[in-house]
């Protein structure tokens, strides 16, 4: 599976999205 190579990267990346939504949301 590549999910477990980019598993680093993707949470990293998914953190961000998620703050950036929070941040355009409020």
């Amino acid at each position: 599976m590549h999910i477990t190579r980019l598993a680093p990267e993707l949470s990293t990346t998914l953190r961000l999205v998620l703050i950036w939504m929070n941040v355009l949301i409020c």
